[in-house]
């Protein structure tokens, strides 16, 4: 057995406060890889440190865990730096500065970064703690996780000998992730034909929306303005024909949109009037449908455009009666929402969120993204958005691709680790899916890349308002996920 040297059995906390001490935001953490880095050869272990500051380190089994297979802990070292108005804080120099009020721990005036220096710091503790029970375990820091996971799709996965793991980047103790969505952007482009602006435009306008994550609230009811905007577009056109002369909604995909506006010209004059009171009737039956923090708000207006507008419009033309149709099928046909579940449990599996809508030229420019857990879901929905994309003469356009990570019930981690739950809580855990895209969707991928499969959880302990100034943690569930987690490796 491997005797490694200068263990000293600090807890996470202490380490917690000692990388609390390096600045650590994204983009920013060749500091922190070094002291990490230092900390593993200080002790004795097999470390790599690559160009990206993600840092890999290797522990031995512990004397008669030599036969089990490995396991990995999973953390990133970079943190969101948010800070209040009144703070002159420098997040590229300055130390994070905890204040700790009885099991409460926050910092003054800027991100905690408890996410994810919580699960910094407890794998830490586990590399230091001198009577670990384990099988090989490997620990796997990665960098710049928050803006996009740069880190992660840098780092050379054959160093990686491991398929179960256990990603320490959760906010809820107990409780485990088990499950997320991969997503695939697409951009589609379809030809408009315009004609020369004449007639009077109005303004219509979709608001009072609570827009949201595409991905965490997909499932939550809230409406997306385009598709709205769409059924507002289509229920006019059914008995007044009018010209699109321009539409802009959204601007994120990854964002439901909460307002979208369009601008219009009624055929052959059409009656303002008329249209102003379906679109009321359309609205207040709309209302019926919406979850209560949108009801209230929530409008479809028309109206003469400005002066400022109509100056803003000249010289756009207008589509002809044609284009403006295949712009309301385009929104129309668009899936929106949760396109698939699990028949068992009613889990979200699939997803497709349009968010932004505009006129670019000759051209109606949409942007969606497609998430799911298992690539073939989102598959389906793309070649659906082709399709559609296809028969209107236009394209779809994937960019930005990342994998999801299958949703599995009643792994051997799982049950595991409801065992280690039973010790340290003297309750089961419940088991749950996200559907946004987390490091272990790129794990998963790469495990199954080298012909493994991945059995993995995502754990963490209890904390709130993150990637705010108000971000603070419980240090007493710091100290249950650290019992939970040296129980575990006990188990594995």
């Amino acid at each position: 057995m491997t005797e490694y040297k200068n263990l000293t059995n600090k807890t996470p906390l202490d380490f917690l406060k000692e990388i609390s001490l390096i600045p650590r935001g994204s983009g920013n953490e060749k500091q922190i890889a070094e002291h990490i880095e230092k900390f593993a050869l200080d002790r004795g272990y097999f470390c790599v440190r690559d160009e990206a500051h993600n840092v890999f380190i290797r522990r031995n089994a512990s004397c008669g865990c030599e036969g089990k297979p490995s396991v990995m802990f999973q953390a990133h070292t970079d943190m969101v730096c948010e800070k209040t108005a009144d703070s002159d804080h420098d997040f590229l120099k300055d130390p994070i500065k905890l204040i700790i009020d009885g099991d409460i721990i926050t910092a003054d005036g800027t991100t905690l970064g408890a996410d994810d220096g919580a699960g910094v710091a407890m794998m830490m503790a586990l590399l230091d703690k001198e009577d670990l029970v384990c099988p090989e375990t490997e620990f796997l820091f990665t960098s710049s996780e928050e803006t996009g996971m740069d880190g992660i799709y840098a780092f050379d996965f054959s160093m990686m000998k491991s398929d179960r793991i256990i990603n320490l980047d959760s906010e809820d103790e107990l409780d485990a992730c088990i499950s997320c969505a991969g997503g695939i952007r697409t951009d589609i482009t379809i030809p408009v034909t315009k004609t020369a602006l004449e007639g009077t435009p109005y303004k219509i306008e979709v608001s009072g929306l609570c827009g949201g994550h595409s991905g965490i609230a997909i499932d939550s009811g809230k409406k997306s303005a385009i598709k709205l905007m769409g059924t507002a577009l289509d229920a006019l056109y059914a008995e007044y024909p009018l010209h699109l002369v321009d539409i802009a909604g959204g601007g994120k995909d990854n964002v439901i949109p909460p307002c979208c506006v369009s601008y219009v010209v009624f055929y052959d004059g059409g009656d303002a009037k008329v249209a102003k009171s379906k679109l009321t009737a359309l609205q207040n039956e709309i209302k019926t449908t919406l979850i209560p923090e949108e009801r209230k708000s929530f409008r479809i207006t028309i109206k003469k455009a400005s002066a400022e507008e109509l100056a803003a419009l000249e010289g756009k033309g207008m589509l002809t009666l044609k284009s403006t149709s295949a712009l309301i099928s385009a929104i129309m046909l668009m899936p929106q929402g949760v396109t698939d579940r699990t028949v068992e449990d009613n889990v979200v599996l699939a997803s497709s969120n349009c968010g932004s809508i505009s006129i670019n030229g000759d051209n109606l420019e949409m942007g969606c993204l497609t998430r799911a857990c298992k690539a073939y879901y989102s598959e389906q929905t793309v070649a659906a958005i082709s399709r559609m994309a296809h028969i209107l003469g236009g394209e779809a356009v994937r960019r930005n691709s990342y994998p999801g990570w299958e949703y599995v019930r009643g792994s051997a981690m799982q049950s595991a680790y409801s065992e280690a739950c039973k010790t340290v809580f003297g309750k089961e855990p419940d088991f749950y899916t996200i559907h946004a895209g987390l490091e272990c969707g790129v794990i998963a991928y790469n495990i199954a890349q080298r012909g493994g499969k991945a059995d993995i959880i995502a754990i963490g302990p209890n904390m709130r308002l993150v990637h705010s100034p108000n971000e603070y943690m419980e240090l007493s569930s710091l100290d249950r996920l650290m019992q939970v987690s040296v129980r575990l490796l006990s188990l594995l």
